[in-house]
C-alpha cells in the first residue's frame, strides 16, 4: 500500500511540474526585442489548444510582429522607435494572461483592447504621415484576417490622435 501511495505522489508531482509550470522571467518581463515571445511564452503558458484564427499568439501577434520586422527599415527613425516600443507594450499587455486560465477568445480580446493604448501612448500621433502609410501597408492583411478587431483598433487609435 505504501508503495502505491508513494508512486501516486511521485506521479502527481511529475504531472504538476509538467503542466503547472510558472512562466520564466523572460515571459513575465518581455523585453520586446524579438517576436518569438508569442510562440515561446504566450503559446506555451497561455491557453492550450488554440488553433487557426483563435490562436492570437501565432496568427496575429507573432505574424504582425514579424511583418513589422520586415518593413522596419522603411520607417523613419521616429517610426522605428515607435515599432520597438509597441512590440514591447503589446507583449507586456499579454503577460497577465499567462497561466490565468483564460480561453483563446479571452486572450484575443485582451490583446486587441491593448492595441490602441500601446499605439497612441508610444507616439503614433506624432509619426510623420509617411510612417502612417507604411503602418497601413505592413498590417494590410490584418484587415482580412481579423477585420472587425483590426478596424476597431485602427479607428480607436485614430480618434485618440484627433481629439
Amino acid at each position: 500500500m505504501a508503495i502505491i501511495t508513494v508512486s501516486l505522489i511521485i506521479l502527481f508531482l511529475r504531472f504538476q511540474s509538467i503542466f503547472c509550470q510558472s512562466p520564466p522571467a523572460n515571459c513575465t518581463s518581455p523585453d520586446g526585442k524579438t517576436c518569438n515571445w508569442y510562440s515561446s511564452c504566450e503559446n506555451v503558458y497561455g491557453p492550450r489548444n488554440c488553433t487557426g484564427r483563435e490562436n492570437y499568439a501565432i496568427n496575429y501577434g507573432e505574424k504582425y510582429c514579424k511583418k513589422y520586422n520586415l518593413t522596419y527599415n522603411w520607417f523613419s527613425l521616429k517610426g522605428q522607435v515607435w515599432i520597438d516600443k509597441i512590440r514591447k507594450c503589446l507583449q507586456v499587455a499579454l503577460v497577465p494572461t499567462l497561466g490565468a486560465g483564460l480561453t483563446c477568445e479571452q486572450v484575443k480580446q485582451v490583446a486587441f483592447k491593448s492595441h490602441p493604448g500601446c499605439y497612441v501612448n508610444n507616439g503614433l500621433c506624432d509619426l510623420p504621415f509617411t510612417d502612417w502609410l507604411k503602418i497601413l501597408y505592413t498590417v494590410r492583411q490584418a484587415f482580412g484576417d481579423e477585420f472587425v478587431e483590426t478596424l476597431t483598433s485602427a479607428l480607436q487609435s485614430i480618434s485618440r490622435c484627433v481629439t
